[in-house]
Parts: structure tokens; sequence; C-alpha cells
């Protein structure tokens, strides 16, 4: 379980998710308010992300599809 080494680290480290992680964290939960707790029963902030940084995860996407276009 990935809860206990994270909890670890967050007491050491301030540790923060983005929306990224927060979208993908949410398929083990079956509500908001159940993800938003184990959030911050592990001591997790929310932090948003820089568009340059989106853009630039969009052509790691990119690259990593062998130049698949999905649009």
């Amino acid at each position: 379980m990935v809860g206990a080494p994270v909890r670890a680290q967050a007491q050491v480290h301030e540790l923060a998710i983005n929306p990224v992680i927060y979208a993908e964290l949410s398929l083990a939960f079956d509500s908001v308010q159940a993800l938003n707790a184990a959030i911050a029963g592990m001591g997790l902030s929310l932090q948003k992300l820089p568009w340059p940084a989106l853009f630039l995860a969009g052509r790691a996407f990119l690259k990593s599809s062998s130049g698949r276009r999905w649009w």
C-alpha cells in the first residue's frame, strides 16, 4: 500500500499533489469526500500546475504515444 510510505514522508517533508494526480487517485474512491479525507489524512496539499508545464506534459504524452494523435 502506498499510504504508509506517503504518510511517513509527510512527517519530514511538505508533500503536494496536482490536479492530474488528484484525478488519478479518484479512481480508488467512491466519493469526493472519501478522496479528500484520504488526502488530508496523508498530509498532502493540493497545488495547481502552471500552464507551461501542462503544455510540456502534452508534448511528452505525444512523444510517448509514438506520434499518434488522438484528434
